[in-house]
């Protein structure tokens, strides 16, 4: 007998993070100093980067701040940038200090305040 896996696969993909590699980055425009979105992943920054340029075309997506921003002025005129290294061990911790970057920053593309 065959049994379907429920696992979810974002929940498992979470459970597999190195939180010891977690980083806060900003991605800014070349052309707005107030254009400003603050994140955090386990990933590279290179990575990162390309994810956010692919999804900015989904239609769920392209509603967001950040990707209305990279439509307007041009994907090609925002750049990645370390803020920190942020080893942690789980996710709230991260989300935590992305959200006190955030309010710190002021940054005008978050959608939400991550850490709350």
């Amino acid at each position: 007998m065959h049994y379907k896996s429920t696992w979810n696969k974002s929940k498992q993909h979470e459970h597999t993070k190195d939180y010891s590699k977690g980083k806060i980055y900003i991605i800014r425009c070349e052309c707005d100093d107030y254009l400003l979105y603050i994140g955090s992943t386990c990933q590279t920054l290179a990575q990162r980067m390309g994810q956010h340029r692919k999804v900015m075309n989904l239609k769920n997506k392209q509603h967001f701040k950040l990707y209305e921003a990279m439509h307007v002025h041009g994907k090609d005129k925002f750049y990645i940038e370390l803020l920190e290294d942020y080893k942690c061990e789980r996710s709230e911790q991260l989300l935590k200090r992305e959200g006190e970057l955030i309010r710190e920053y002021k940054a005008k593309l978050n959608q939400k305040k991550a850490g709350r």
